[in-house]
């Protein structure tokens, strides 16, 4: 590409398919977006024209003043008028009536200078054609143009024109004749101030479209930000708490072994402190059942002790190695 982009300007590339042109201006935000999903598919010289096009409207909003506007400044890179009418036929997808009208008047432009710098007597032909095309593509853009306007009104603001600058720009368009064919008879008859008082209906309508679209975007983000805020919150509740429980179960844990401790020196200095917890007086008293309580000295029938001998002593044996292991456990809970 031959056409340097001007200082200030930012290059947004996309890769769009919702649209058909190649690339767009915003002069408001400084932006030059090149959708190289169909901007790939055109030859340099067919980019350069693109490029002029979309710069001309730095200074112009009217499609028609633009297009002539790039072609004078194609001419002075390349001596083809013939790439002009190519990118224009590549760019412009017919969906559009003011198509038809851009369309010929390029074939219009591009075999004028053909004639008259190129001496293409060729071009004689091609003119008389763009004439009559240029002739009837006015006949009908007009009426199409302000049906459609409400289509290229949505489709600007998408491209983030501001609504206000649009509708300026329609009316100062209409006003200076550059859409709207229909002459002083369209003036006299009134339909000029009530296509106004329609497109101010229509301005005003669209402007608090876009104030409670963007009103429902600010409170959607704040919901988020306000729901997100108490997830955070109710995730350092649950931290706090969890921590809280950690800390009540080793006070509890604490508390007994004090309990414990304090026990055991109030049953020292009282002289009622058993080491073995009271494990002692209960073997006692298995061992006075069976030897009928012979430890106090009462009179013992041999009789019955010696038939009794065998269990006295598997049991005696039995609350030997139970005192053993209690000893044992009580020095190793000791150290």
């Amino acid at each position: 590409m031959k056409v340097k982009i001007p200082n200030g300007y930012n290059v947004v590339d996309e890769y769009r398919t919702d649209i058909t042109s190649p690339a767009y201006i915003n002069p408001t935000k400084r932006e030059l977006h090149i959708n190289h999903t169909t901007f790939d598919r055109l030859t340099p010289d067919e980019q350069d024209f693109i490029l002029c096009h979309e710069l001309a409207h730095r200074y112009t909003v009217s499609e028609l003043r633009a297009d002539q506007m790039a072609f004078d400044r194609l001419m002075k890179l390349t001596n083809s008028p013939k790439v002009a009418v190519n990118a224009l036929y590549k760019a412009l997808s017919g969906a559009m009536p003011e198509h038809d009208l851009r369309y010929a008047r390029m074939l219009q432009i591009a075999a004028e200078y053909d004639l008259s710098h190129n001496h293409n007597e060729n071009a004689k032909q091609v003119l008389q054609i763009a004439n009559k095309l240029v002739e009837n593509a006015k006949k009908t853009t007009v009426m199409l143009d302000l049906q459609n306007e409400n289509k290229v009104v949505d489709m600007l603001i998408g491209q983030g024109y501001d609504v206000d600058e649009i509708y300026d720009a329609i009316e100062r368009l209409e006003d200076s004749g550059e859409i709207g064919f229909e002459g002083a008879e369209y003036y006299a008859s009134g339909k000029a101030a009530e296509r106004k008082a329609e497109r101010q209906a229509k301005r005003e309508e669209k402007k608090a479209a876009k104030a409670e679209k963007k009103a429902a975007k600010q409170a959607a983000k704040e919901e988020k930000k306000a729901r997100k805020q108490e997830a955070k919150l109710r995730k350092q509740e649950l931290k706090n708490e969890a921590k809280q429980a950690k800390i009540d179960r080793k006070n509890k844990i604490a508390d007994a072994k004090a309990n414990k401790i304090n026990a055991k020196a109030v049953g020292i200095a009282n002289g009622t402190y058993d080491p073995m917890g009271g494990l002692g007086n209960a073997l006692g008293g298995i061992v006075d059942k069976f030897t009928g309580g012979s430890g106090g000295g009462e009179y013992v029938d041999e009789k019955s002790t010696s038939s009794n001998l065998p269990l006295i002593l598997g049991i005696s044996g039995g609350v030997l190695l139970i005192v053993v292991i209690v000893v044992v456990i009580l020095a190793n809970s000791k150290k």
